[in-house]
């Protein structure tokens, strides 16, 4: 797809105007990249059947199961999506005969439910109400426990149970008890809304380690924004969700970064022994931490409520990231969607579809050409390695690997196709 608008360059004082256009990316060298990776999943996945732990959406078997759902779409090759089907069948076996299964979105069956949902919308596998209802039991309990202790974090908590109520009918009893617990363990005061330790997740369930206020997208307040957003759009307690966007949306206000560092935000707040606030380092420019991730999900937010005011701090928190342009200012080390090229270039690419403003789509050009750049000169995609793992295994995991990097190929070669009233799989990473 190729969206045009009016440019205007003075260039030696003579007024020039160009069209402005996405940049698509050269086909033949990433069409072959993604055709390697697809071999290379044959090879080690399909043709040898590795036992992998199969729950986990954004490290595991289950989110190569959505790489090779959606690849199936593309090529219509069976294979692709028997794995798929069997993935979501082992996964069933696992937590049926399990004595203690990870209910996480990141890593366990509240991911497994939303990614069975999505399969059953796209026509993937039957639809079954009874499993679903299954699922609807099991994580009532579990995903009310989590905003009741004040766990919150998207990957490894309570908003990760409610991307699938969301999606269930029934869940919008769960989302109303979830909005007023969120009102009752605020701190509310002159400055806004906030909460604290939103990002004790998988790691901190027992034992805090510090405490904190965290802006990310991945385990803070972001996320928390981005829930809300979606809870006022299916219309429940639209007020209570108003109410406590705004709050929150005030609060993060109150701490911007000093004016010469490159993150219009810090990546958190600190909270010392006095009770004071204290301003981590400045941020990275990701879609995990810092403003990118949060200028996304703010302009979805401006745009639900139609407020100005947000979509306007959206813009500019998203135009403070313009500023860096190199993966060492941008302390970038790889190319996998979490803290990686792709996933920078997805979000500039997402800010430009909600924005429509032409300095975003540029951004998404230049990084994609990295990003191109990386997988033709530095590593290719089918032999994929990250700074999480190492060298001595290749990372084909959504979240960090190939498979992320390669559902972001196939959706900007304009492969997948996009429909109005189904999900799509980038509303795994809260991006749609």
């Amino acid at each position: 797809m190729v969206i045009s608008m009016l440019v205007l360059f003075d260039f030696i004082g003579i007024i020039i105007y160009i069209p402005c256009q996405k940049i698509l990316m050269e086909k033949s060298n990433l069409k072959l990249q993604l055709e390697n990776l697809a071999k290379a999943f044959n090879q080690r996945y399909i043709s040898k059947n590795l036992s992998l732990e199969p729950l986990s959406i954004m490290g595991g078997k289950l989110g190569l199961a959505v790489f090779a759902a959606y690849y199936y779409e593309v090529e219509k090759n069976q294979a692709f999506l028997d794995f798929a089907v069997s993935t979501i069948e082992e996964c069933f076996e696992y937590i049926s005969t399990q004595e203690i299964v990870s209910d996480t979105f990141a890593s366990g069956a509240s991911g497994v439910a939303w990614v069975v949902k999505h399969f059953m919308e796209k026509g993937w596998v039957e639809a079954d109400e009874d499993t679903l209802l299954q699922f609807d039991d099991y994580l009532e309990n579990v995903g009310l426990a989590y905003f009741q202790r004040g766990y919150y974090d998207y990957l490894h908590g309570g908003i990760g149970v409610a991307l699938y109520w969301l999606e269930r009918e029934s869940g919008e009893k769960h989302l109303r008890e979830m909005l007023h617990l969120f009102k009752e363990k605020a701190v509310q005061n002159e400055q806004g809304t906030h909460w604290i330790n939103p990002n004790l997740g998988l790691w901190y369930r027992d034992n805090i380690v510090k405490n904190e206020v965290n802006f990310s997208l991945s385990h803070g307040m972001t996320s928390i924004i981005y829930i809300l957003t979606k809870v006022h759009e299916r219309g429940i307690e639209a007020e209570l969700c108003e109410e406590l966007l705004q709050g929150v949306i005030q609060f993060i206000q109150q701490y911007p970064s000093k004016e010469e560092d490159m993150s219009y935000f810090p990546s958190s707040l600190e909270i010392d022994d006095n009770g004071d606030y204290i301003q981590s380092s400045p941020s990275r420019l990701a879609w995990c931490y810092g403003d990118l991730g949060m200028s996304v999900v703010l302009m979805q937010a401006g745009l639900r409520l139609k407020d100005e005011n947000i979509l306007n701090l959206a813009k500019k928190v998203g135009q403070k990231t313009l500023q860096r342009k190199t993966m060492k200012d941008s302390l970038l080390k790889d190319g996998g969607f979490c803290h990686g090229i792709f996933g920078v270039a997805f979000c500039y690419d997402k800010l430009f579809e909600y924005s429509k403003a032409p300095e975003f789509l540029e951004a998404a050009n230049h990084w994609f050409a990295i990003g191109e750049d990386y997988l033709n000169n530095q590593q290719a995609l089918d032999q994929y390695y990250s700074p999480d793992n190492g060298e001595d295994e290749v990372d084909d995991s959504l979240l960090t690997g190939s498979m992320g990097i390669g559902l972001v190929l196939m959706d900007q070669l304009g492969l997948i196709r996009k429909t109005k009233d189904q999900r799509h799989w980038d509303r795994i990473l809260l991006l749609s």
